[in-house]
């Protein structure tokens, strides 16, 4: 069933096959970055590659507005993933088309790079009071402590033994505790990188920015060396889903029989 609509949905008008794929490949992209960097650098697998956050908030340039109360108002994009490799954090998008793709998007992506680490937390933490100053009950403040969570335990950042769950996490947290994390944080890297999972199209593009390129197209075959290097990252158990996720995108991109005659011919059995 789950294969069934996923597939039907990324042929159905109007339904975004972006949120499709990332459905999909999200437990799978932090490998898919460490091979790419092995690939192009020339070294071994980074050793400590984990993803982060998704859809995490980045300062957009040039804002000057202020909120009715004057303070900074915190306009923000959002990139896909937020993935930690070795002491490098990656601002990666996923773009299914070569038409989503956006100029002034990547312009802002890096020039949060060139404002560095420091800059990029601060930025965070500034959003993340915002909503949190509504109180820890509200939907965005859950969502933000959230993420904050799940970026310490993926990063592996030394949270107190008594913590067990998000709930003793979001009951603990305080500014002392933030500003604790944020220290650790701005320790605990040393640069951005930028990286995107695209069509092939946008190659050109982006190899003339200083920009990781990832073929989704290369993972998803049964040969050749991105698909090498990935496998040799996975678990054996992240190997067998992968090829159920891989045959499922085959048929998303189009790669292997349509669906739609692939289904009436099963539903006609």
């Amino acid at each position: 069933m789950v294969e069934y609509w996923t597939i039907r949905d990324y042929w159905t008008q109007a339904v975004k096959s972006e949120v499709i794929i990332d459905m999909l490949i999200s437990d799978f992209v932090g490998e898919m970055l460490a091979a790419q960097l092995a690939m192009e650098q020339g070294k071994e697998n980074p050793k400590n590659v984990a993803l982060l956050a998704k859809e995490f908030p980045i300062k957009k340039p040039g804002e000057k507005r202020k909120t009715k109360d004057g303070r900074e108002y915190l306009s923000n994009d959002k990139v896909d993933y937020l993935i930690a490799a070795d002491k490098e954090l990656y601002l990666v998008e996923l773009k299914t088309t070569a038409n989503s793709y956006s100029d002034e998007q990547l312009d802002n992506m890096e020039d949060v790079r060139k404002g560095g680490i420091s800059a990029f937390w601060e930025f965070f933490f500034k959003v993340m009071a915002s909503k949190t100053e509504k109180g820890k009950g509200a939907i965005d403040s859950k969502k933000y402590i959230n993420t904050l969570f799940h970026i310490e335990k993926e990063a592996g950042l030394p949270i107190d033994d008594s913590i067990k769950s998000f709930k003793d996490y979001s009951d603990s947290i305080d500014q002392r505790m933030l500003s604790k994390v944020q220290t650790i944080l701005f320790k605990q890297y040393d640069k951005i990188g930028i990286a995107y999972i695209c069509p092939e199209k946008l190659k050109g593009t982006l190899s003339k920015k200083d920009i990781l390129f990832l073929n989704l197209s290369e993972f998803i075959a049964p040969e050749g060396a991105a698909r090498e290097k990935f496998d040799a990252l996975l678990s054996e158990d992240k190997k067998g889903e992968w090829r159920l996720v891989a045959g499922i995108l085959s048929q998303c991109f189009g790669t292997s029989t349509l669906p739609a005659l692939q289904y009436r011919n099963k539903n006609a059995h």
